[in-house]
């Protein structure tokens, strides 16, 4: 009964957003491949789940490019998910299981690599800073990475993991060769319907000031690309399936659901690299 609903308020959502029209196109508009003739693109999040909510389907609609390589990036272990207190497992298993997910993923997805980091879900706030910043940066080389995929500045709900990673990802950009960075997103009333549809884990503390942010401002930072992934929502669905864990025992069914019945993915160009 719940996804009933659920795509019927995204599809009135859907409707509504094509004014102002946000143009549709492609992430590698512009873009030149490396020396190897690749186009390198990397995706930076704190969590396992994150890359696929916002960008799966337009992460398999590049793959469709032979000249395209995928790299997944991925800061934290994620192990405080609360599905873990549903489970009746600890912090430690949870990490385990979502790396294995985030693994499953990478193969729908088509990802030559994943890269793991191993900082604390909750705890890159107090992350040494230079530290994460070298790593990530070093990851972007790694890649080859020509296009950065990542959160906007407020983190798309205001996680502080996703402002830290939005934060690390653009400075390690600037120092890269690496030619445009963008932030997921998305039209203004369906990133406020996400989010107010979601019972957030970390209490009422945390969600009622995100529903009142969300109903007073607009953010995430406005889209300036919309991505048609209609021939890959299956693929999609089929990504998020691998997320097991936070499917079926997390508090965040409707915003996982809007996510995939969707028939867009919504970036905004916030960065390019002049001479790359």
């Amino acid at each position: 009964m719940m996804g009933l609903w659920v795509r019927l308020l995204n599809l009135i959502l859907e409707m509504a957003s094509v004014w102002p029209r946000v143009r549709e196109g492609s992430l590698l508009e512009g873009v030149a491949p490396g020396p190897d003739g690749k186009i390198g693109v990397l995706t930076i999040f704190p969590h396992q789940d994150d890359e696929s909510i916002y960008s799966a389907g337009t992460l398999l609609k590049l793959k469709k490019d032979p000249r395209v390589r995928l790299c997944l990036l991925n800061l934290t272990r994620g192990e405080k998910s609360p599905s873990h207190l549903r489970l009746g497992i600890s912090p430690e298993q949870m990490g385990r299981i979502r790396d294995r997910e985030l693994l499953s993923v990478a193969s729908v997805l088509g990802a030559e690599e994943v890269i793991q980091l191993d900082y604390s879900d909750l705890g890159l706030e107090g992350a040494d800073p230079s530290e994460l910043r070298q790593r990530v940066a070093e990851a972007i080389t790694r890649a080859g990475a020509q296009i950065i995929i990542t959160f906007d500045p407020f983190g798309f709900y205001g996680h502080p993991d996703h402002r830290v990673a939005n934060r690390v990802a653009m400075e390690a950009f600037k120092q890269s060769r690496a030619q445009r960075l963008y932030y997921v997103s998305l039209p203004k009333w369906q990133a406020r319907m996400r989010v107010i549809l979601c019972d957030f884990s970390m209490g009422m503390k945390w969600y009622l000031p995100l529903v009142y942010h969300y109903l007073t401002r607009t953010t995430p930072v406005p889209p300036t690309l919309r991505i048609d992934i209609r021939a890959e929502k299956k693929l999609k669905r089929l990504a998020l399936d691998q997320y097991a864990s936070q499917k079926y025992h997390s508090n965040l069914t409707a915003f996982l659901e809007m996510s995939v019945v969707s028939n867009y993915e919504w970036f905004a160009l916030a960065a390019e690299n002049p001479g790359s």
